[in-house]
């Protein structure tokens, strides 16, 4: 904003805040696709192969999208589910997110959703990404407040353990019933415990294996663990480490007492992003109670100035003026609203003269001096003008 006194003029200028990260910084611009007719077997050994956990659709539109969580809805015992056509089992229509949308905006649009990826498109609604929790949670900044949580606010408790003897349609029910992403396998043979993810059942349709063995032969152990009271961030970093989206909890005892995911963390995220929110909400509304009473006090200053007073917008074209700049320049407001401020300049100064006005601007936050202007009558006068910039 420029604030200009006339006779002595003032120009206060306000600096454009630096903007947040939003959804295209953080996407995928690679999109994995595949035609409707595709095997599911087929775009699932697609997706191990670049390592990422969603398809999208495609014919000449976008017609839907299969993750990897979709895995827990197959009969791992029925071949004939592997050689189904994607088209059979994909999400439509697809939920799109615009590239332009805040980042910290995204866990809530996640968790309002139930979902963890996002097809991003453009203005034209043309898909130019895609977009999941984890780029959230690796975009965000979070390192600082994950220190201050504990795993034990945020795990998922075991419900039903399943036996190592199970089958593996058995542990995708499971899946399914439970909404999670991830089984806890109890062998009381061994007395270990062993987890089977939605990763792990994307591999065994990439490699169309229908399976009779008993569910623990797929079962990841020995399990990496976190204690219940370590931090969230500690929990990150292991996850990170290891390329992994799963840890089990361990209480005091060494005794396994639940998981803890990304989207447990992600859930956090999506809490502490509202608590912020609606702390920014209230500041918000304190500041502005203060604020409207300095800007009536700020607005009677100037209304009765003697100084002719011009406030203007970074790029110089005038927002409102005071009584006094009617009789300095002989024009009256409803003339010069949406003008520039140039339609005052008097045509005598040479364009270093402006280069070194706005270069002291810019490094000092002030200029002083004399300067010639123009009234409406086209008389030039000479007056001490005040630049200051308001950051």
């Amino acid at each position: 904003m420029n604030l200009e006194f006339l006779g002595r003029d003032i120009l206060l200028h306000t600096k454009t805040p630096e903007l947040n990260l939003i959804v295209k910084d953080i996407m995928q611009s690679s999109i994995l696709t595949c035609p409707p007719e595709t095997k599911i077997n087929v775009a699932a050994n697609r997706m191990r192969a670049r390592n990422i956990s969603s398809i999208i659709i495609k014919s000449n539109l976008t017609l839907g999208i299969w993750t990897e969580s979709d895995c827990r809805k197959i009969d791992f015992s029925d071949q004939e589910q592997f050689n189904v056509s994607i088209s059979e089992l994909m999400n439509s229509p697809v939920l799109t997110i615009k590239q332009d949308v805040p980042v910290n905006e995204l866990a809530i649009k996640f968790r309002h959703h139930g979902v963890r990826h996002f097809v991003v498109v453009d203005t034209d609604n043309l898909p130019v990404g895609i977009v999941s929790q984890t780029d959230v949670i690796k975009n965000q900044g979070i390192e600082h407040y994950l220190q201050a949580k504990l795993v034990v606010n945020s795990y998922k408790k075991s419900q039903q353990l399943l036996q190592h003897d199970c089958r593996l349609d058995n542990v995708a029910e499971q899946m399914k019933k439970n909404e999670c992403s991830s089984t806890l396998i109890f062998n009381s043979e061994l007395k270990q415990y062993g987890i089977v993810t939605e990763r792990d059942l994307l591999s065994l349709l990439a490699r169309g294996e229908c399976t009779k063995k008993a569910a623990w032969h797929h079962a990841n152990y020995p399990l990496k663990t976190i204690h219940a009271q370590s931090s969230l961030y500690s929990a990150y970093q292991q996850l990170i480490s290891n390329n992994i989206r799963h840890l089990a909890v361990s209480d005091d005892n060494g005794a396994i007492i639940g998981t803890l995911s990304m989207d447990n963390i992600m859930s956090d995220i999506e809490l502490a992003y509202v608590e912020e929110l609606h702390q920014i909400v209230q500041q918000r509304d304190i500041a502005l109670k203060e604020s409207k009473k300095h800007l009536l006090v700020a607005e009677k200053i100037i209304e009765a100035s003697l100084d002719g007073i011009m406030i203007t917008n970074e790029r110089g074209n005038i927002l409102s003026v005071n009584p006094a700049f009617t009789r300095v320049t002989g024009y009256q407001e409803i003339e010069v609203l949406g003008q520039n401020s140039k339609i005052l300049s008097s045509g005598r100064h040479p364009s270093d003269f402006y280069q070194k006005l706005w270069l002291s601007i810019l490094e000092k936050g002030v200029w002083q001096g004399e300067i010639w202007n123009k009234r409406k009558n086209n008389e030039i006068y000479p007056q001490w003008l005040t630049i200051i910039e308001i950051s």
